[in-house]
This record gives C-alpha cells, sequence and structure tokens, in this order.
C-alpha cells in the first residue's frame, strides 16, 4: 500500500507544470482591463496548455503554470494579465498578456499651439471664491442655485 502511495505521488509531481525561477517573480494581474496594467507596457499574447488527461482544475493549474512560464520567457515581462480561462474535462487552457510594469508607457504628446495664457488673477480669485460657495463661475458671474 506504502509503495502505491509512492508511485502515485511520484507520478503526479512528474506530470506537473512547475513554476520557473523567473515565472514565481511575476506579478499576476486578474484582467486585462485592469487599472493594474494600464500604465504598462503589453509585451505579447501567452497561451497555456495543461497537459493531456488532466481536466477540471488540475488541467487549469498546469495552463496557467504553463502560461506564466511562457510570459517570464519574454524578456521584460514583470506582470502577466489573465484575460481567459477555459477548463475541461480532459484539460485546460489560461490566455493573457505579458506587460512590462517597471518601465512606464509614454505617450507622444505634440505641441499644437505655443501661444502662453494668461490667467487673470482676479478672476481666478473670485471664481475661486464662487465654487467654495457651492456655486459655478460662468461668463464672469457666479451662479448659485437656491433649491
Amino acid at each position: 500500500m506504502r509503495i502505491t502511495l509512492v508511485l502515485v505521488s511520484l507520478f503526479l509531481t512528474a506530470c506537473a507544470t512547475l513554476l520557473t525561477p523567473q515565472a514565481k517573480n511575476l506579478s499576476v494581474v486578474g484582467t486585462v482591463s485592469s487599472e493594474l496594467v494600464s500604465s504598462c507596457v503589453p509585451l505579447g499574447s501567452v497561451v497555456g496548455y495543461a497537459k493531456p488527461g488532466w481536466g477540471n482544475d488540475v488541467g487549469l493549474q498546469q495552463a496557467m503554470n504553463d502560461a506564466l512560464n511562457k510570459a517570464a520567457a519574454i524578456p521584460g515581462a514583470s506582470t502577466f494579465a489573465v484575460s481567459n480561462k477555459q477548463r475541461s474535462f480532459s484539460g485546460g487552457q489560461v490566455n493573457g498578456i505579458a506587460y512590462d510594469c517597471d518601465r512606464e508607457r509614454v505617450t507622444p504628446v505634440a505641441i499644437v499651439q505655443d501661444d502662453t495664457i494668461v490667467v487673470d488673477s482676479d478672476v481666478f480669485s473670485k471664481a475661486k471664491k464662487c465654487q467654495q460657495k457651492g456655486g459655478v463661475w460662468v461668463e464672469s458671474q457666479c451662479v448659485i442655485d437656491l433649491d
């Protein structure tokens, strides 16, 4: 009986998809549309698969480990955002995107007009006082709703 348990545990361990050291360092985000990756640089799509014959939760975990290993193999990847998980009787699949969140996404900005706008400090202070009293500054006057 003891030999059978040892053999079964060795078999299960041999079939598991183990995480690489790089994959263990990845941050995992539950959705691609998360604000946690909005300022990150996308590096590429990743698909992880379970080994044949492993379904349900075991297959899904193997697919996640496979996807994390593939994401970690992309140079510069620091975060993996999951976009889809599929669980089936015969295996699993995890889709996602690898991101570099260590460097911020830079959006190029062009200056359209270089005219310096001069703000009248008197108007600005009046508008600020109007706002503090619950009003709205519109066309050089304070509008306050009395209702």
